[in-house]
Formats: C-alpha cells, sequence, structure tokens
C-alpha cells in the first residue's frame, strides 16, 4: 500500500543555515523518507518553492521560502511488537524519554527488523503500527533523534507524527541541550575546554567520521570531573549534533573514549563508556521547560567504581 503525503512549511535562518540545499532540509524534516526518494520526488515535479515547480535538488534555499512537497510514503512493512525491557524516566500525552540500554539500536534499518527499541515501544504501546507509521528504507515512527547503538541513556520518542516534526525541529534547529557523561583515556590537560574540529564522513571508511576541514562545524564543551588509573570521568555539552560528534572529537584530542571500538583500541568486555544524562527543552506542547536525566547504567557504575573515578558529583547514580 502507498500513502500520499504532503508537507508544507516556511524555511527559517536556522534551516538555511544548517542546510543550505532544499534536499538536505527535506531530509531532515522527513524521516520516514531517504534522501534518494526525495530527490525522485523532486525530479518527478513534486516540489513547489514559493509557489513555482522546482526540479532541482540542489536548489539553495531561503530565509521565507514556501515549500509544498507532495511525496509517496510506503505503508509500513510488517515490524512486530516486541517485549523488550525498557527504562522509562518520563511520560506524558505526547512524548516519552527512555534510559536506552547499551548494545540496543533506535529503530529497524536494513535487515535489522527487532529487537530496537521502536519493537518494543510498539509492544508498550506509546507509538503505533498504522498508515501514519510509515516505512521507506528505515521504519522510524516516533523517532526525533538518536543514540549510536553502543551508547545509553536518554532518548525521546513522540507519540504522534505532528508532534515527531515539531521535535524533530527542535534538535535540528539546536533549541535543546544535550549533555553526556564519558571515559577517556588519559588525563587533559585542561580541566574545561571546547573542541571545534569540523567533521565529515570518511572517504576510504564510510562507517566512520572524521575531523575535515570540509567538514560541517560541529562544537563539544567539556568539563574534566575526576582522574584515576589513567582515566578521565568527563561531563560533555554538545552545541552541535554531528554523527559520531564526541567519540570523533575526544579521539581528535588524543583522549578516545573507553570501549569505543571504531575509534580506539577498545578492551574486550568493556561497553562504549558514553551516556546521554540530560536533556533540556521546551516542551512544544505545553511550552514549559523541560529538563530530563538518566541515571548511569550498573555497568558504567561499576567500572568507574573500580577504577576510582568519582561520579557522587554528577548526582545521577542508580
Amino acid at each position: 500500500m502507498q500513502k500520499i503525503m504532503e508537507l508544507k512549511f516556511r524555511v527559517e535562518e536556522a534551516d538555511v543555515k544548517s542546510y543550505k540545499r532544499v534536499d538536505l532540509l527535506l531530509n531532515s524534516k522527513i524521516l520516514a523518507l531517504s534522501r534518494t526518494k526525495i530527490q525522485e520526488a523532486i525530479k518527478n515535479q513534486k516540489l513547489k518553492i514559493n509557489n513555482k515547480i522546482i526540479t532541482k535538488s540542489n536548489y539553495q534555499i531561503e530565509i521565507n521560502d514556501e515549500i509544498e512537497f507532495e511525496y509517496i510514503s510506503e505503508i509500513s512493512k510488517k515490524v512486530e511488537p516486541e517485549n523488550i525491557k525498557i527504562d522509562v524516566v518520563y511520560e506524558d500525552d505526547y512524548l516519552i524519554a527512555i534510559n536506552k540500554d547499551s548494545g540496543i539500536i533506535t529503530h529497524p534499518a536494513g535487515i535489522f527488523k527487532s529487537g530496537t527499541l521502536v519493537n518494543a515501544l510498539l509492544y508498550y504501546g506509546a507509538i503505533k503500527d498504522d498508515e501514519d507509521a510509515i516505512d521507506d528504507y528505515e521504519y522510524r515512527p516516533g523517532v526525533v533523534h538518536r543514540l549510536d547503538k553502543d551508547t545509553s541513556g536518554l532518548i525521546i520518542f513522540a507519540k504522534s507524527e505532528e508532534l515527531q516534526f515539531k521535535l524533530s525541529d527542535i534538535f535540528k534547529q539546536r533549541k535543546i541541550e544535550k549533555k553526556y557523561i564519558a571515559v577517556v583515556y588519559g588525563k587533559l590537560n585542561e580541566t574545561r575546554g571546547i573542541i571545534t574540529y569540523p567533521i565529515a564522513r570518511h572517504k576510504q571508511n564510510r562507517k566512520i567520521m572524521c575531523v575535515s576541514n570540509n567538514g560541517k562545524p560541529a562544537i563539544t564543551e567539556f568539563v574534566l570531573k575526576d582522574y584515576a588509573n589513567n582515566y578521565s570521568l568527563l561531563e560533555l555539552d554538545l552545541k552541535t549534533g554531528r554523527t559520531h560528534q564526541i567519540r570523533v572529537h575526544l579521539k581528535a584530542i588524543n583522549h578516545p573514549i573507553v570501549g569505543d571500538s571504531l575509534y580506539s583500541t577498545a578492551k574486550k568486555n568493556i561497553r562504549l563508556m558514553l551516556h546521554s544524562y540530560l536533556l533540556r527543552f521546551i516542551h512544544p506542547i505545553t511550552n514549559k521547560e523541560l529538563i530530563l536525566t538518566a541515571p548511569l547504567k550498573k555497568e558504567f557504575v561499576d567500572f568507574c567504581k573500580t577504577n576510582n573515578l568519582n561520579i557522587g558529583t554528577l548526582k545521577i547514580e542508580n
């Protein structure tokens, strides 16, 4: 089955700064549609800008451009609800926040159709597998942002498609405070600092990212919380949201994250020591400030205690 969808919105200044091209902007707005499908729809005259048909995917957007985009989405292929334990830290009528375990994928993608948070939330009843939950290359009902598979901590899901768009915009336009906790190798020379290396996808290994002068701007602030046994405990504040940003930035300053099999020589039986512990934003429905925190997972706490790292100052231990 197929469903015709229509998206209308006005381009804002933050959109122009972040995306520049119309296909990239639409890809950020329509989480259930791949960039390839968006480009096909544009070529097939399904895009209007300021009431004029545009067929070029690389059209340079401008502030106040009026966008009208029509596309066809495939109704969800069967993704089964699964009774997977989830740690709910906040829930209201509009959204749900999970303290994700390390090792679980956010949503089905490619060959991975089970064992994800989406499967778990379908079972829990926070999101629905109906005609509004659509599937293209990836199945992403309710998804507004992601955590890497091996990163634990806070992740938010929207309970409706309308809120999914609104929350996605909050993340894309950086109207949200995001803080993480990490354990890295070695001792940093400074107790606090800012890392500003631009990040791009690696040309030879497409699975990883790297620092590149041609990359997108990326800003990570850090504070050293403790040091022991050649490990440093860091609090990190993301000012941008690039793929693998924290992992790439910490490797770039020669302090890779413990357990990072992509960006360091990871020791066996140690998980990625990275945890999303705080999100602060204005609730798009209630217009009230929402501050969410997620306690560190047991294996994270155990590693810190074994290595005499003091996590008490964080006040987020289980």
